[in-house]
């Protein structure tokens, strides 16, 4: 038998730590569309109410999604891993609610009511005391 050798070249890899993935362009993508939904809740309850768009609307979008662009750069910056889903969704549910504030606000109803104005510091009264240091 004739001797061989082996001269196999020796094959080795190198499997570096894989880090987890950024998803702040995933956030991003995702504020537009939380600053857009409001902004058209807006625009249709304007529409509702009065058959025409609301005066602030331009005001209302580009506020809220300048706040959304600053809190999006402070997660950038300083919490680059974290969830994605967390600033759109406060986005949005915040955005809504300022939507649903205002349509309550805007109510016939509600305006006509005077009880209940008059009524109305009571139940804040109590709130009030009951959190305060002194109780109720």
């Amino acid at each position: 038998m004739s001797s061989t050798t082996n001269t196999s070249t020796q094959h080795t890899s190198t499997i570096g730590a894989i880090g987890a993935p950024s998803r702040r362009n995933t956030e991003l993508a995702l504020l537009a569309f939380a600053v857009v939904i409001p902004v058209f809740a807006y625009a249709n309850v304007g529409l509702a109410m009065n058959g025409q768009i609301p005066a602030g609307l331009a005001a209302y979008g580009i506020g809220l999604g300048v706040m959304a662009l600053g809190g999006h750069l402070v997660v950038r910056k300083f919490a680059p891993f974290a969830d994605p889903l967390m600033l759109p969704l406060a986005t949005l549910l915040n955005g809504l609610g300022l939507v649903a504030i205002w349509r309550l606000d805007q109510s016939e109803r509600l305006q006509l009511r005077s009880e209940y104005f008059e009524a109305s510091p009571r139940p804040w009264r109590c709130t009030c005391s009951a959190a305060g240091p002194g109780g109720p």
